[in-house]
């Protein structure tokens, strides 16, 4: 396949709106404004404050099978972001029985299973997804990331470039395009879709990471470094960024090629 062209402004972020499960109709006036709360503090991704408001909730009522969608939904949601993936996936799975005709219940679903090496699965409910709302580039990433790991390749580069298609300014897409490329040996590929990702509003620590693996193959070693101190700013606990700016010290300290490739 070939790689997505990269969008004119990737820096415009895409917008993640929560699913419409929280109102008097679907969840009963009682829980109304406590969902309400807590979908307010999953928009601001505070992810252990919504856990803090459902907390109560969720256990009063644990024994009594009659929790709303919505419920369920923000508590997977958040239980899926501060890396409990087991008992988000439960709710999440509740989630998408009581609402079957939401999208990011079916996207959320999928990422739960995606974590817990579940890529079967995580295809199925994108599918889901993508029968339901083929116009939510989460959709697409989703499947990808399931067919990646379903050892799909080319599948997965088509659905990542439908994603970018439909926004071009999400940073976790990028940077799985350039995964996918990275490892294939295709680093001027791998390169572009990095770059990309980076330039997107707020990338992922792990994103400038992987920029600078490529630049260190490409034998960058000052843009390498950049990237990896770009990636411990964001994550200083990062597991291997640390480690990789020490392997490059040597060619650093020699400094024949600034900002050049040591091939040239």
């Amino acid at each position: 396949p070939a790689v997505p062209a990269a969008p004119t402004s990737p820096g415009e972020a895409c917008r993640y709106p929560l699913p419409m499960l929280f109102g008097a109709n679907s969840c009963g006036p009682e829980l109304a404004p406590l969902l309400k709360g807590a979908a307010r503090r999953a928009e601001e991704a505070d992810w252990i404050g919504t856990l803090d408001l459902l907390s109560p909730t969720l256990d009063e009522e644990a024994e009594s099978h009659a929790l709303p969608a919505g419920l369920h939904y923000l508590a997977g949601r958040a239980l899926h972001e501060i890396g409990q993936p087991d008992a988000a996936r439960e709710h999440l799975e509740a989630a998408a029985y009581l609402a079957p005709d939401q999208p990011a219940v079916w996207i959320d679903l999928a990422r739960s299973h995606l974590t817990a090496d579940a890529p079967r699965y995580a295809y199925r409910a994108a599918r889901r997804a993508l029968q339901l709302s083929a116009a939510d580039h989460r959709a697409h990433y989703v499947l990808g990331r399931a067919l990646l790991e379903l050892k799909r390749g080319d599948e997965a580069l088509e659905a990542f470039a439908r994603a970018t298609e439909i926004c071009g300014g999400d940073a976790d897409v990028w940077n799985a395009i350039g995964l996918v490329w990275l490892y294939r040996g295709e680093l001027a590929a791998a390169r572009t879709a990095l770059e990309t990702a980076v330039a997107c509003a707020s990338p992922p620590a792990y994103a400038h990471n992987n920029l600078g693996v490529v630049y260190e193959r490409l034998g960058l070693y000052e843009w390498a470094d950049r990237e990896y101190a770009r990636c411990l700013q964001r994550d200083p606990d990062h597991p291997t960024a640390a480690r990789s700016r020490n392997r490059i010290a040597p060619f650093m300290a020699v400094r024949p090629w600034v900002g050049q490739s040591r091939l040239r």
